[in-house]
C-alpha cells in the first residue's frame, strides 16, 4: 500500500467482488488493517463472528466459493453461530517454524609423517689424558691412564616417511529457501484424495509436516499429507510478496487443476474449488501452473 494515497500500488491478492482491486482496509485503515491483502477483517488466518454475520454473507463479501468457510469449520453449525467465536478463514497460511538448510562437507588432508629410527652399535670406548702418537696395545698403561676398550662407534637406519590422509568435516547452516507446495491427503475409508497448499522456508515435505499439524481434514478420517507439486519462491519476501511471484500462481493454479481432476475420477475429497470461478486472476493461475507442472 502507497500511504500518500491510501491506495494500494497492485492489485489485491483476494480482492472482494463489489470494490476496487486497489482498495485497502475497507476504505477504513483505522478500523481495519490487512497487510497482505488476504482479508481486512481476518487476523492469522481467523475472524471472530460480529453481529448480523452467516457463512454466505462473508463469502460474497470476502469472494470465496460459497460452501467453502463451512468447509473449513466442518465442525461449526452455521445457523448457530455465536458472536465473539473464532472460525477458519484461509489455510495456506505460511508456516511459521523457519528451517534451516545444513550443508556437511568432508575433506581429506594428507601430511607427512616420519617413523621412529632405529639404531645399532657398540659400547665400548676409550679413556685418556695425553696425547699417543701411534698405534697401542689395548690394556696397556701410557702415562698413568688404563686404555679401555675400543672406540665408541653407533650406525643410523632411517625409516622413509609416509602418508597419512585425516579427514576433516565441517558444517554450516543457512535459512532454507521459501518454498509453496500442495499436497494431498488420502482417506483410506473412503479413497477420497483433499488437496491443499502452504508455504514457507523449508523443503517441501518439512512446510507439509509442519501444514499437517492439527489440520482440519485430520479428524475426518484423512491421513498424512504428501507434498504433489513445489516451487521455490522467485522474489524476496516469501509469503509478502506472493501476489506478484509466478511460483505462487503456478501453486494455485496446480492446486485447482489437481481438484479438478479427483473430481473427474469422483475421488475428490475437496467441497469447494481452490479458486473462485468469480477470481478475476483464474486464467493466469492456471495458465502458470500448465507451462510450470503439466
Amino acid at each position: 500500500m502507497d500511504p500518500r494515497i491510501g491506495r494500494r500500488w497492485n492489485i489485491d491478492p483476494v480482492p472482494a467482488v463489489w470494490e476496487s482491486g486497489y482498495a485497502v482496509n475497507r476504505n477504513n485503515p483505522i478500523q481495519f488493517n490487512d497487510p497482505l491483502g488476504d482479508c481486512p477483517d481476518c487476523k492469522d488466518g481467523k475472524y471472530k463472528i460480529q453481529k448480523g454475520d452467516n457463512f454466505s454473507t462473508l463469502e460474497k463479501k470476502w469472494g470465496m466459493d460459497q460452501g467453502s468457510l463451512q468447509s473449513l469449520n466442518p465442525g461449526l453449525d452455521p445457523k448457530k453461530l455465536q458472536i465473539g467465536s473464532t472460525i477458519t478463514t484461509e489455510t495456506d497460511l505460511p508456516v511459521n517454524k523457519p528451517f534451516t538448510q545444513t550443508t556437511t562437507t568432508t575433506t581429506t588432508t594428507t601430511v607427512q609423517q616420519e617413523q621412529p629410527r632405529s639404531y645399532a652399535g657398540v659400547g665400548a670406548f676409550a679413556l685418556t689424558t695425553s696425547a699417543v702418537d701411534g698405534p697401542f696395545p689395548v690394556g696397556e698403561v701410557i702415562g698413568g691412564v688404563a686404555l679401555l676398550g675400543t672406540a665408541f662407534y653407533y650406525a643410523v637406519t632411517p625409516t622413509p616417511t609416509i602418508s597419512i590422509s585425516i579427514p576433516r568435516t565441517t558444517t554450516s547452516s543457512k535459512p532454507a529457501p521459501f518454498n509453496y507446495v500442495t499436497y494431498t491427503k488420502t482417506n483410506a475409508t473412503t479413497g477420497e484424495v483433499y488437496v491443499g497448499r502452504t508455504s514457507g522456508y523449508g523443503t517441501p515435505q518439512q512446510i507439509v509436516n509442519a501444514r499437517d499439524v492439527n489440520h482440519h481434514m485430520n479428524s475426518l478420517g484423512y491421513g498424512p499429507a504428501v507434498p504433489s507439486t513445489s516451487a521455490p519462491a522467485t522474489l524476496p519476501g516469501g509469503y509478502a510478496t506472493r501476489a506478484l511471484d509466478p511460483s505462487y500462481w503456478a501453486i494455485r493454479g496446480s492446486e485447482q487443476l489437481q481438484i479438478e481432476a479427483y473430481r473427474k475420477l469422483g475421488i475428490s475429497g475437496n467441497s469447494y474449488n481452490g479458486i473462485s470461478p468469480s477470481n478475476p486472476n483464474l486464467g493466469k493461475y492456471i495458465k502458470e501452473a500448465l507451462k510450470k507442472f503439466h
